[in-house]
């Protein structure tokens, strides 16, 4: 019984932790990640507090020199680096600009005019989990109330209310 109680373990962590991959909004006809170029307002997310700012630079080696600052306390910057993939909706985010380094986040964007907001989530790797986190970005440092309640509500049915860890499968 021990034996078989052993086995389903296995067999539950097995297949829990193989064929993962971030969730993937289908692409967008028109969709164009290169307009998002620029500054952005951080107005919600998980990863860091609002008031951030977000600059997305277009750069040779890399697809997008990703600036993030942030503004409450002490003033804090650091740099990442965006790769488009094959999906118009999706940027690998790098620590490095090395093409050799590890994709550690991804923005995965479910809605945006390019010129007044933005809606994604990041997902992101940390041992074996992958998190999930909303994120609502502005071209200015405010967003309209129910143009906000419009996109919350879109990320929640997309990724839930807050960081919702998985398990990694490959």
């Amino acid at each position: 019984m021990k034996m078989i109680v052993t086995l389903f373990v296995v067999f539950a962590f097995a297949s829990s932790a193989f064929g993962f991959s971030c969730p993937v909004p289908e692409t967008t006809p028109g969709a164009d990640i290169d307009k998002i170029a620029g500054q952005w307002y951080q107005i919600n997310g998980t990863t860091l507090t609002s008031n951030d700012t977000y600059i997305f630079t277009p750069r040779e080696e890399v697809d997008f020199e990703i600036e993030i600052t942030k503004h409450t306390g002490e003033k804090f910057s650091a740099i990442w680096y965006g790769r488009r993939t094959d999906n118009q909706n999706l940027l690998n985010i790098y620590f490095d600009v090395a093409k050799e380094a590890p994709v550690y986040l991804s923005l995965n964007v479910v809605a945006t005019d390019y010129d007044n907001y933005l809606a994604g989530y990041l997902c992101w790797l940390f041992q074996t989990e992958f998190f999930f986190g909303k994120l609502i970005l502005s071209r200015t440092n405010i967003l309209d109330a129910d143009k906000y309640d419009e996109l919350d509500a879109l990320l929640t049915d997309k990724v839930g209310n807050s960081i919702v860890p998985s398990i990694q499968k490959d």
